[in-house]
């Protein structure tokens, strides 16, 4: 369809949903007639590091999706592409900012899955910097396995041991248990 009033132009295109207001925290509106409000919580699944400036997908590129139908073909993203095109298209999905896909997480974190694929493309850089742009995700098994392997690759021996202890006893891989007892023996306070 065409947009009104100008022939053969585009349809304007819609703006993303808009958030939804924060909490209040209760407060009566002041004296001066300002009223206090609580900030929202940042959504650890809508955390990323590309906005629409950056050549992020848009807030709503989730939007109509269910959840179910992400969870499932994430993981299948190519991890490798000999076409530079479809290598940045994949990085971008993985990387916007954006409003969770609805319904409930099935099984593992939407942040959890994007960050796994970043580090399967080779790009332990951006799947590190996703996961500390969040908040609260420090217990979160696969993505401390993921931190591990990026403060390794980057020299940071210490900062690696320091989660060495999770690693050792979470990870189904002997290479990651076996680098994470080395740190215990070499690094621990009690040696």
């Amino acid at each position: 369809s065409r947009a009104p009033g100008r022939p053969g132009a585009a349809p304007p295109e819609r703006p993303p949903p808009a958030a939804a207001p924060p909490a209040t925290t209760g407060s009566p509106p002041a004296a001066s007639g300002i009223l206090v409000e609580g900030l929202a919580d940042i959504d650890g699944e809508a955390v990323g590091l590309l906005g629409p400036s950056q050549g992020g997908l848009g807030a709503a590129m989730w939007a109509g999706t269910p959840r179910a139908l992400v969870e499932r073909l994430l993981p299948r993203l190519p991890t490798s592409s000999p076409f530079r095109t479809a290598q940045d298209l994949t990085r971008r999905l993985l990387l916007t900012a954006a409003t969770p896909p609805a319904g409930p997480a099935l099984n593992i974190s939407l942040l959890t899955l994007r960050a796994q694929q970043l580090d399967a493309m080779g790009n332990i850089t951006a799947a590190s910097a996703l996961i500390e742009a969040s908040p609260g995700r420090q217990s979160d098994a696969d993505l401390t396995r993921i931190k591990f392997g990026s403060r390794l690759l980057a020299g940071d021996t210490a900062g690696a041991c320091g989660l060495a202890g999770f690693v050792v006893e979470t990870s189904v891989r002997s290479e990651e248990r076996r680098v994470g007892k080395e740190c215990r023996s070499r690094w621990s306070p009690y040696h």
